[in-house]
Parts: C-alpha cells; sequence; structure tokens
C-alpha cells in the first residue's frame, strides 16, 4: 500500500510530490516488498530505489524505508540530490521525521 514500482502504469510520470508543500515521501523501486514489523511497516525497494520528499531524491540500488518511524536506509552507494546539491556515499539513512541526512563514505 503507498509503494510503487515500475509495474505501475504512469509512475514515473505521476508518482511524486505535487508541491514544495507536500508532506508525502513517495517510495519507488523496480521492485518492493513489504512486511509488518513490531517497529512499523518496512518496505525493501530494489533497482532504482527512491524516495522523494519535496525537493529531495534519497536514491540507491536498495532502500528499506519504515513508514511508521519515517527512515530510510540505503546500506549500499546512493545518491541524495535537491535544487542545490548532490551528494553521494557509499551508505546512508534518511530521517524524515527530523529531517536529516546521514550519509558516510565516498
Amino acid at each position: 500500500e503507498g509503494i510503487k514500482t515500475a509495474k505501475d502504469p504512469g509512475v514515473r510520470e505521476n508518482w511524486k510530490p505535487t508541491g514544495p508543500d507536500d508532506p508525502h515521501i513517495y517510495p519507488y523501486g523496480d521492485t518492493a516488498t513489504y512486511r509488518d514489523t513490531a517497529e512499523g511497516g518496512v518496505a525493501t525497494l530494489e533497482g532504482n530505489a527512491h524516495l522523494l520528499y519535496r525537493d529531495t531524491r534519497f536514491a540507491s540500488e536498495r532502500i528499506a524505508y519504515n513508514r511508521k518511524t519515517q527512515i530510510g536506509v540505503a546500506p549500499g552507494k546512493l545518491q541524495v540530490d535537491d535544487a542545490q546539491n548532490t551528494i553521494v556515499g557509499d551508505r546512508g539513512t534518511a530521517d524524515y521525521g527530523r529531517k536529516i541526512a546521514r550519509i558516510s563514505g565516498a
């Protein structure tokens, strides 16, 4: 629910924030699995995986995103883009509740 993949028609064109005030996080991957855990529902996105929030894109080949905590974790190479910056690293975490990203390596 609320997780889109390359199999969903029109997702690349339409599954994105509607403007700078859109409060939602848009998870996407070529494939996705979802499981409920004690800490909240976790979507594992693979292949062209990304989380879009306002004008920021958190992208990697694999991202685990906890919808309850609003935390995305990329255990491998990743890139974070916004209107002013591009940051790359070997792994990272995006905490959307606290509006903090931690990137390491590169």
